[in-house]
């Protein structure tokens, strides 16, 4: 079913729209994402800003992490990716491209952008039963029977390893356990394979299991066809899968570069304590000009309250650190 199964076992012509197939007609990033800041009313007549000028792009059938302690935004990026999720209140500047294409030009829900949070129960319907999600979701997009339809949906709950596939498919979602709760979305991507699909840090799993957990859906992902956008705290958990790594902090990028690079030379302090494992995260006031991270670095110095823009090194690496390319900083291990 991850292989398209279900276009090549219908009737001819009735077959599947993969994420790849808006690639015959566009060559550029399936996803980009420019300066994107997501701004809030804060009641005195000024703006509460937890997002500024984040800007990436991800390819077909790549994977980018975004890094960060909590309430970095990592999340808010994630939700600005589906604009009819944010508050009503929030105003969102900047751009997102699908395919080439402004999202916010499609319908809500149209967009092929999709988000597992941290609680799998978001993204399932309680009094539904697993097989009736998962074989409307197949009717949606073929014309198919209810046995076929039923057929592919065992076969997917197979493939992602739950156990007694053909029992699961008449129960609900409280009936499953958290991993497996994240197992039934993995089915549910093979049969509905989005563009783009973004996977928040499991929330309540051990570390193995949210190890597994991001391997599978990464794999699913590939083989489908989608982009992929990870997001975690720990950059080990999802280093191993990403062709780029962003470090955000306070709602800014600090640094963007390919994962090699970030993990063997991190370019700021920020993201060095984060590969270091060292404390970062806590209800830290950071200020409001200037270097947002120097109220916690080691490296502080006269002049980092000024605006401070991305810098680049004599290797073409930016980073947001008026002391890039002097500092030597530690890396994975260091």
């Amino acid at each position: 079913m991850a292989h398209t199964a279900a276009p090549e076992r219908t009737q001819q012509g009735n077959g599947v729209t993969t994420p790849d197939t808006a690639e015959d007609v566009w060559s550029g990033p399936r996803l980009r994402v420019e300066n994107l800041t997501v701004s809030f009313d804060d009641g005195e007549g000024g703006a509460h800003i937890p997002l500024r000028d984040v800007s990436f792009d991800i390819k077909p059938r790549s994977c980018v992490g975004i890094i960060g302690e909590a309430g970095a935004g990592k999340t808010l990026t994630a939700r600005s990716l589906q604009p009819h999720h944010l508050p009503a209140d929030a105003r969102m500047d900047g751009r997102i491209l699908l395919d080439g294409e402004d999202i916010r030009m499609r319908p809500p829900g149209s967009a092929g952008i999709q988000v597992l949070t941290r609680n799998p129960m978001d993204a399932l319907n309680p009094v539904r039963t697993i097989g009736q999600q998962l074989t409307d979701a197949l009717r949606h997009r073929h014309d198919i029977s209810d046995r076929f339809a039923r057929q592919l949906a065992l076969e997917a709950m197979e493939q992602v390893g739950i156990p007694a596939p053909r029992r699961g498919l008449s129960r609900y979602p409280h009936h499953f356990a958290g991993t497996m709760r994240y197992r039934v979305m993995a089915a549910a991507l093979t049969i509905n394979p989005p563009r783009v699909l973004v996977i928040d840090e499991p929330l309540g799993l051990d570390h193995g299991a949210q190890a597994e957990l991001t391997d599978l859906l990464c794999d699913i992902a590939h083989r489908v066809g989608s982009a992929a956008l990870l997001l975690s705290r720990n950059p080990a958990l999802v280093a191993g899968h990403c062709q780029r790594l962003v470090s955000l902090h306070a709602g800014e990028v600090v640094e963007n570069a390919r994962a090699d690079d970030l993990l063997q030379r991190p370019a700021h302090p920020y993201t060095s304590a984060l590969l270091g494992d060292r404390e970062v995260d806590g209800l830290v006031t950071a200020p409001t000009e200037g270097c947002l991270f120097r109220g916690r670095c080691a490296h502080a110095m006269a002049g980092c309250e000024r605006t401070q823009p991305m810098v680049v090194d004599q290797r073409g690496r930016p980073a947001r650190c008026w002391r890039h390319g002097e500092l030597n900083l530690s890396a994975v291990g260091g």
